[in-house]
Formats: structure tokens, sequence, C-alpha cells
């Protein structure tokens, strides 16, 4: 990894909670190459009781990785949600494939017919039976923090 790439964890309770949190990330941007705000819950998870993280998204605007759980049903959900994207007007920077705890049964071929769909390839892809929280910086983090720091 790049040495000027310093990845920081800050955890963050709920998506109500990263909803208050919103004024102190543009102060943490302001200090940085490359910030990235993860969206839990997905993209029209509720926030408060009249936004969503699609409305945090559009208010930061910042660029979207997408993030696609390889099981069934992934292709039809991630199609949708690129659509949510755009037409919320954020821009689609990339996506990143996560093979979740098992890998499904044509893995490969669903990545396959997304980045034929997205018209890109996985900035990164999560491999299968990784434990949430594993010491350092996972190879797979690596490659996909190095292409964050190119856009």
């Amino acid at each position: 990894m790049n040495s000027r790439v310093k990845p920081s964890y800050r955890p963050v309770p709920s998506s109500a909670v990263a909803s208050r949190e919103h004024g102190r990330l543009e102060g943490i941007g302001a200090l940085s190459d490359c910030l990235v705000v993860e969206g839990a819950g997905g993209w029209l998870a509720p926030i408060s009781a009249v936004e969503t993280m699609a409305d945090l998204a559009g208010k930061m605007a910042l660029p979207v990785i997408l993030v696609v759980g390889l099981r069934l049903g992934c292709l039809n959900h991630a199609l949708l949600t690129r659509e949510a994207i755009r037409s919320q007007g954020v821009p689609f920077a990339g996506w990143i494939a996560n093979k979740m705890a098992t890998e499904m049964p044509l893995a490969g071929a669903n990545i396959d017919t997304l980045a034929s769909r997205f018209g890109m390839s996985p900035m990164g892809t999560v491999p299968s039976g990784i434990p949430a929280i594993e010491p350092g910086v996972p190879a797979w983090a690596s490659e996909v923090a190095k292409k964050l720091v190119s856009l």
C-alpha cells in the first residue's frame, strides 16, 4: 500500500448516528486526499424519520462505490441500486464484489455479468470466508485503496 494511504476506521453504531456525524465528516474531508464514508444498511436505509442514506450521499456529494454481496438475487439488487444512485444524481465511481461468508455457486459468472452491465470490472473482490475484522490491511483492501486514491 502507498505510504500516503492511511486507513482509519471509525465505527458508527447505526445509520441514525451517521446522520448526526455528517458535519464532522465534512471537516475530516478537508484534511484528506481521499475520504471514504461507509453507507451501512443500503442505499435507501432510513437514517431519520424522513431521510435515507441516499439523501446523505447526495448532501455530501461524494462518488458512490457499491458493495455487492454475491448471493441469490444480487444481479437484480445491484442493478436496481445503481439505477437508484444515478437517479439521485450522485456519481457512480465503481463497485466491489463481496463473496460473503460462503461463496455462492457461479460467483464468477455473476461478477462477469455485473462487470458487463456496469461497464467496469470490480475495484476489488472480498474473498469468501474471511473474518469481519482481521489484523493488518488485507491484500484485496490494499488494491481497492490504491484505486480510490487514483479517482
